[in-house]
């Protein structure tokens, strides 16, 4: 999280916490709770057709990302992705 915070602060890199196994509303700033949808990216990121995307960790959380992503009409060049070795 540091590094996320670091690039923010210098960067001007848009960061957003998505907890996924938690039904319990987090008051943190930057945060969401539950699975990252279409909707969420369309909220949180309204040119989401132009900036590039790096999606990293496990396969199928990845995959899934990507799906989510080209569904939306993203270009498969602005999407980055790197897995998470030895998970499933």
């Amino acid at each position: 999280k540091e590094v996320f915070e670091e690039a923010r602060n210098k960067l001007g890199l848009k960061v957003i916490y998505a907890i996924s196994n938690s039904s319990t509303a987090i008051n943190s700033p930057n945060t969401v709770t539950g699975m990252i949808s279409a909707d969420l990216i369309k909220q949180a990121v309204p040119n989401y057709l132009e900036p590039v995307f790096y999606v990293s960790g496990t396969h199928a959380m990845v995959v899934a990302m990507e799906d989510i992503l080209t569904g939306l009409g993203v270009s498969k060049k602005n999407i980055k992705i790197d897995f998470f070795p030895g998970y499933a």
